[in-house]
């Protein structure tokens, strides 16, 4: 039926087709046989790393080939690990189709990390601790204690550099001055200690008088008969009432 439309198609790409017409309808064929290999044509890995390459294909023994073997290797799962700097060649085949892809190895390039040099320069000016309370300061950038040097009174405060984080302690009361010099800087603080604890204060007492007493108007007893009398007492936390 189809004989003179299947005459007049040529070989297409297998990712294209082709358009016939009989009469008034429209047959499209694909070309679903033809091998490929789909694959980059440049790969790039860093030296001592490896990556993994792509490949895709409708062939199912595809043939890896690595033209220099101490610049690159192929592993397992398609990885082309990196071994020296250059570059070289990968050939893929199968089914006498051929693919290359350059590979360039290369060095991971380290972008070097500026130093950040550490001050105290955010360090308050004036600062009042209670005695026992303890002040922290974060310093920025990696600090060599052993290179700084402090000049405080040590019987009202406490000063220690510890993981980069200076701490300053109320000892006793009275006024402090901390002078920190490090890397030609200098800093000064003014410390006051107080000591806000004090006496404990007395509980407090709380007292509730009587504003109200009711009692009974009139009794009934007998003679020998005892009863207890209980008084209405407003508030009811009025404390020792006295009837």
């Amino acid at each position: 039926m189809f004989t003179d439309i299947q005459s007049s198609i040529e070989t297409v790409d297998v990712r294209t087709h082709y358009n016939a017409f009989k009469g008034d309808l429209m047959f499209t064929f694909y070309n679903t046989n033809k091998k490929y290999i789909s694959v980059t044509s440049t790969f790039n890995v860093n030296l001592n790393d490896s990556r993994h390459l792509n490949v895709v294909s409708n062939i199912n023994d595809l043939q890896y080939s690595i033209a220099n073997q101490e610049i690159a290797i192929l592993e397992p799962g398609n990885y082309i690990k990196g071994l020296r700097v250059g570059e070289t060649e990968l050939t893929i085949t199968g089914e006498g189709i051929e693919k290359t892809v350059t590979i360039i190895v290369s060095e991971e390039q380290v972008v070097p990390v500026t130093p950040v040099n550490p001050t105290f320069d955010g360090l308050p000016l004036n600062m009042t601790l209670n005695v026992n309370e303890v002040y922290t300061y974060s310093i920025s950038g990696q600090i060599n204690t052993s290179d700084v040097i402090m000049d405080y009174d040590s019987s009202i405060i406490s000063v220690n550099i510890e993981n980069n984080t200076l701490t300053i302690g109320g000892i006793s009361e009275g006024n402090a001055n901390l002078t920190i010099s490090y890397n030609g800087n200098t800093t000064n603080s003014s410390i006051r200690v107080v000591d806000n604890s004090g006496p404990d204060e007395p509980e407090e007492q709380i007292y509730y008088y009587i504003t109200n007493l009711q009692l009974p108007n009139s009794l009934d007893m007998y003679v020998g008969e005892t009863k207890q009398i209980v008084p209405i007492i407003t508030p009811p936390t009025a404390i020792e009432p006295i009837v």
